[in-house]
């Protein structure tokens, strides 16, 4: 499912659509500014006053593509849990109680000309945008959820209702850093169309793959997120959570055996518990029926934690998992996915897709590491640890 993305601005709202004469604009500008020999901006606070945008971002994902823009030396104001961002960048807003808190002081200290979040603007911050101490521009965007609300969050051009006159969107457009933007964008789109050039001819039926976002419950990744996006477009593999086995008969509704929801599964002719209906939901909690139900071929556990995994008998993130009768456990196909921003919704998702199908696909490990030449992907990325030791930006010179 696509889902267009909403921009929210202080005293305005824009709703961009996906139109051809916007998605050649940016094809076109980004051909163009890609060979560009224009060097980033280089203003940093300790070279004295910040000149141009000053900005606070309040979203990790946010932050993530702002950098991969070459424009992170632009952030002077984070939330307290942004982990993309130096701990020197004042913290500006806290995420807690499900919500956000703007610390007012700390904002208006940091004299911003744009002000980013996701989802709802609060009131308060509103306001703020609106005094004469403030005066910054203040824009919302939805947190991506499939490949084109990430290429949107970079750039975007929208159709408008008079002819000739387009708006650029996204961050790249409010900033008017298209010339940022677009680079990033473009060879986003091309790597994932390298990653489905390789994958796309591997045998069927493809993997059935388990994305566990939490070993509490487990909670898994599930419908409408930009990892099943990316798991099923680019990777061409199959969210063990989101599709039914081709054996499964919708009418029937027989399941043996205790469960939370046995409507949900059925039981097959060699007497393994499979998923009869998808499970709906970003991010579900799974019950050990259900998680042998979904019969998945790998699991993937996206987890902020270097400590390699041991035995499934000793380790004890894996204990949800021991003697578990489905493939993956029985196959010892459990791989750690150890990046402290790998459930991040945002650029990262490159390098963690490439960290995906290296799991998912062993045989194309090679193919896969040279990917970022053959892109020549320019987000300033850390290369894979199974690779190098040694952390380096994956920008050619």
């Amino acid at each position: 499912m696509i889902r267009s993305m909403n921009v929210s601005v202080s005293r305005h709202r824009g709703q961009p659509a996906r139109l051809l004469v916007g998605l050649v604009l940016v094809v076109c500008m980004g051909l163009t500014m890609a060979c560009s020999d224009e060097a980033p901006p280089t203003d940093t606070p300790e070279q004295g006053e910040l000149r141009g945008p000053r900005i606070v971002s309040t979203s990790p994902a946010i932050s993530q593509a702002l950098i991969d823009m070459n424009m992170g030396n632009r952030i002077v104001g984070r939330n307290d849990y942004d982990q993309t961002l130096p701990r020197e960048v004042p913290v500006v807003a806290t995420f807690a109680t499900g919500r956000l808190d703007i610390r007012t002081e700390a904002l208006l200290n940091a004299r911003p000309t744009h002000v980013f979040i996701e989802g709802p603007i609060p009131s308060a911050l509103r306001g703020l945008a609106d005094r004469e101490r403030g005066g910054f521009t203040l824009v919302s965007f939805d947190s991506p959820r499939s490949i084109e609300s990430l290429s949107e969050l970079l750039y975007h051009v929208p159709p408008s209702d008079r002819p000739g006159e387009l708006t650029a969107q996204g961050l790249g457009g409010v900033l008017e850093a298209g010339h940022y933007a677009v680079p990033v964008k473009v060879q986003l789109l091309q790597h994932g169309d390298e990653l489905q050039r390789l994958t796309r001819h591997m045998p069927e039926p493809r993997p059935r793959v388990l994305m566990v976002i939490g070993l509490e419950g487990p909670m898994v990744s599930g419908t409408g997120t930009l990892h099943d996006d990316v798991l099923t477009r680019w990777l061409g593999a199959v969210n063990a959570v989101t599709a039914k086995p081709d054996n499964a008969d919708e009418t029937d509704n027989d399941a043996n055996g205790e469960s939370d929801d046995p409507s949900d599964m059925i039981r097959t002719d060699n007497d393994k518990v499979q998923l009869k209906r998808s499970i709906t939901g970003p991010a579900p909690i799974l019950s050990r029926e259900l998680l042998v139900a979904t019969q998945a071929d790998v699991i993937l556990l996206f987890l902020d934690d270097r400590e390699p995994l041991r035995d499934i008998m000793d380790d004890p993130r894996l204990a949800i998992f021991r003697n578990l009768p489905i493939p993956a456990v029985t196959n010892n196909r459990i791989v750690l996915i150890d990046d402290p921003l790998a459930k991040l919704p945002s650029t990262s998702i490159v390098r963690i897709a490439n960290r995906m199908a290296k799991a998912i696909y062993p045989q194309l490990a090679p193919d896969i590491s040279l990917l970022t030449d053959s892109v020549r992907f320019r987000i300033n990325d850390l290369p894979d640890p199974e690779e190098q030791q040694t952390p380096s930006p994956l920008d050619e010179p």
